[in-house]
């Protein structure tokens, strides 16, 4: 039955509408906004760009691995006997790096050298010198530095700069929501004034028939014929506001779907009628979910745990820096001791030392490996600026910064229940003005009739059936715009309880955060 009702509407509007028309319901308005508008192209682009924030931010615990070769060759003029006139060096070093959740950094080095002189240099024992060297170093802070929330700190900061662009992207498509559903609505109302306003350009035509017809058979005055005609051009000047009001109403939904220049001709023709129910909401449970679901809400509470964290970190930095450092060392050369081949005792020059030789690359690693030549150390770093007036004052800034954080959420707490509340008035009012309204509708429909009846008795002037004319015409309009208002504080009220997406069943993908 409403179908028939609004295909009736569109029919009476037809001349208005144009040619190229195209039936829209309001689940195809939304979704045309949702692939056109750009705002939340925008927001999608920025939500994108955290998540790879994050991923980046990830990157301090990479493993680092470098390597270095270098070679060089010298030749110089001895200025004594022990000078060699000229060297050579070759050097190959592998390191690895890797940041703990602690803070501790760790390393790993692994050096090889070869080391080479002039033949005629008398006074190198090993020609060449081969060597080999692995290190391992790990320094753990213990003040300033310590613990996973501290070496984490970026990581978490764009976990929630990721959370909160997720959020304005909600509140983005949410706005655009609410701004096609009333814009819909709008055009909706402004079909169904049209012909309200034609229903009432026939009444005035109609009267103005009459009377005619009263003047020329003598029962009324000519005069009152002008009344008549001043009572149909005032009906027309009101068909043409309403015209206009259409076209306004097709011009401002087009701009929130965002179609392009060459789809401006197109007429839209609103095919439903979004279903008007009644529906119970409950104050304090309204405020409820709408502080537990509201976009802006969110955000500020999101804003507010960064402030802390940013806070916390900074706290962290007026400590002095403290760490404990551990080395661990093994070297081998390429020393090779002359053995008897019978006996394999180490033979000895005319000192009573053993004779050695040098060897090759491969008898200085198995050296190094033999685990035989070690060495150690352990210390402490410490250092603290005296006054410390960068990391306080940086301090004091993000402690100020989270002081006014708490404030804003407070403020978007208040905003959002002042919203609800808002909405709540305004759809009471509004369920009120409609049973006002459909009464009234009835009881002028009812004084015309009688006006018109008196009129043709010689009991009533054109006067007075034009003023039962325009109150039918008024009250009628007031029901109208009493059941849209209605339906926009119905959208209103969901949109600051943070629920118009999960109706519309718009999901969105949730940051991976670990």
């Amino acid at each position: 039955m409403k179908k028939l009702i609004v295909l009736g509407i569109l029919l009476v509007a037809m001349p208005i509408l144009g040619q190229n028309q195209q039936k829209l319901t309001l689940d195809g308005a939304i979704k045309q906004a949702l692939k056109n508008n750009l705002d939340i192209q925008i927001s999608k682009i920025s939500y994108d760009q955290s998540q790879e924030d994050i991923y980046g931010a990830k990157g301090i615990f990479d493993l680092n691995f470098s390597m270095k070769m270098e070679h060089s060759d010298t030749s110089r003029a001895p200025r004594t006997e022990l000078d060699a006139p000229s060297e050579k060096q070759d050097l190959l070093t592998f390191s690895a790096q890797q940041l703990l959740s602690t803070g501790a950094k760790m390393s790993l080095n692994f050096t090889n050298y070869k080391y080479e002189t002039s033949a005629d240099y008398q006074f190198s024992t090993l020609n060449p010198v081969y060597g080999a060297n692995t290190r391992f170093r790990i320094e753990q802070p213990i003040f300033n530095g310590f613990g996973k929330k501290n070496v984490e700190y970026q990581i978490n900061l764009n976990k929630k700069y990721s959370e909160r662009s997720l959020e304005q992207l909600k509140d983005t498509v949410t706005r655009l929501l609410t701004d096609t559903e009333s814009g819909y609505l709008d055009l909706l109302y402004s079909v169904q004034n049209l012909k309200v306003a034609q229903e009432s350009l026939a009444l005035a035509k109609e009267q103005s028939e009459i009377t005619r017809k009263k003047v020329e058979v003598g029962t009324l005055a000519p005069v009152d014929q002008l009344q008549a005609d001043a009572n149909l051009a005032d009906a027309e000047q009101k068909l043409v506001s309403a015209e206009n009001l259409l076209l306004a109403a097709q011009d401002q939904l087009k701009k929130i779907l965002n179609l392009k220049q060459e789809e401006w001709n197109i007429t839209f023709v609103p095919e439903e009628d979004p279903a008007f129910h009644l529906q119970s909401f409950e104050p304090k449970k309204c405020i409820d979910t709408a502080l537990q679901n509201n976009p802006q809400i969110k955000i500020a509470k999101l804003d507010t745990t960064v402030s802390k964290l940013t806070m916390d970190f900074q706290r962290d930095k007026m400590k002095p820096t403290v760490s404990l450092y551990g080395t661990l060392s093994y070297d081998g050369n390429n020393t090779r001791i002359l053995t008897d081949p019978t006996t394999g005792d180490p033979l000895l020059d005319q000192f009573g030392r053993p004779q050695i030789y040098p060897g090759s690359y491969h008898d200085s690693f198995s050296d190094m490996t033999s685990l035989n030549h070690q060495s150690w150390s352990v210390g402490v770093n410490v250092s603290f600026p005296l006054q410390n007036r960068t990391a306080k004052a940086a301090f004091m800034r993000a402690k100020l910064d989270k002081t006014g954080k708490d404030f804003q959420l407070q403020n978007a707490i208040i905003q959002v229940t002042n919203s609800v509340r808002d909405a709540l008035r305004n759809l009471n009012a509004s369920l009120r003005s409609i049973n006002a309204a459909k009464k009234t509708r009835v009881l002028r429909e009812k004084n015309l009739e009688i006006e018109k009846k008196k009129f043709i008795n010689g009991m009533s002037t054109n006067f007075l059936v034009s003023q039962r004319e325009d109150e039918l015409s008024q009250a009628r309009i007031s029901q109208l715009n009493a059941k849209v208002t209605y339906q926009k504080s119905v959208v209103m009220l969901k949109k600051a309880m943070g629920t118009l997406l999960k109706e519309r069943h718009i999901k969105f993908e949730e940051p991976a955060l670990d």
